[in-house]
């Protein structure tokens, strides 16, 4: 199972540069809509329906957010950020020319200023990341301590089937008691919760008591999962 990178990368301030370009586009690709961040997903819930205006919406949302947050910090460099993609001024309406500026030493300002915004947005994403991952945890019992040794394998196997999109049908982990049946299943479903695969679990153990003549209860389980 492939890790999620928590670094921020390289040349993300330049992507966000097409972000910006794309205000108030609803067209997507994958340069314009800031595919790997989970906090887009998170706005673009609060939109109905999700359509091409909502999911702009989303994206504009999270960017005025940051660029709110940088203004806290450095006025000026939120003011380029706004000026040059909110209200669309060009380069030449921005430049003090009764100062002696030109457009070669304007660049480097919106540059620096996009490289600002770019961390304040990533700092956002590894905090909504963190909340996600403590929320789902709570639904999953904390039993294992240490690493668990030999069971790489199994929980791939486990893991794969869970995130296999064409077939839903149920796993069933199987054996007799007290080998780490459920062990198995904690590790497997609390990796995919780091991957944030999964943004809600519902986990349900079954007692003797939801059992009827050797058969679940099913009324037992519906109530707890909803």
């Amino acid at each position: 199972m492939q890790e999620i990178s928590e670094r921020q990368p390289i040349d993300f301030h330049k992507q966000l540069l097409k972000v910006l370009k794309a205000r108030y586009q609803l067209s997507f690709n994958s340069d314009n809509s800031l595919p790997m961040l989970f906090l887009v997903q998170h706005y673009r819930e609060q939109f109905e329906p999700d359509d091409a205006t909502g999911r702009r919406s989303a994206i504009n949302q999270l960017v005025d957010e940051a660029i709110g947050r940088l203004r806290a910090l450095d006025e000026d460099a939120a003011n380029i950020i706004e000026w040059r993609f909110v209200d669309e001024k060009s380069v030449e309406e921005l430049i003090d020319q009764s100062k002696g500026e030109s457009r070669h030493l304007f660049m480097p300002k919106q540059r620096a200023a996009l490289k600002q915004l770019a961390t304040i947005i990533w700092d956002l994403e590894i905090a909504h990341r963190k909340k996600v991952r403590q929320q789902v945890s709570q639904t999953i019992p904390q039993r294992i301590h240490g690493q668990l040794v030999g069971i790489d394998e199994l929980v791939e196997t486990v893991t794969t089937h869970l995130l296999d999109e064409e077939n839903r049908n149920p796993i069933i982990i199987h054996g007799i008691g007290g080998i780490g049946k459920t062990a198995l299943a904690e590790t497997a479903v609390s990796q995919l919760v780091h991957q944030l695969a999964f943004t809600q679990v519902a986990w349900v153990t079954v007692q003797n008591s939801a059992l009827s003549n050797g058969r679940l209860d099913l009324d037992s389980l519906i109530e707890p999962i909803i």
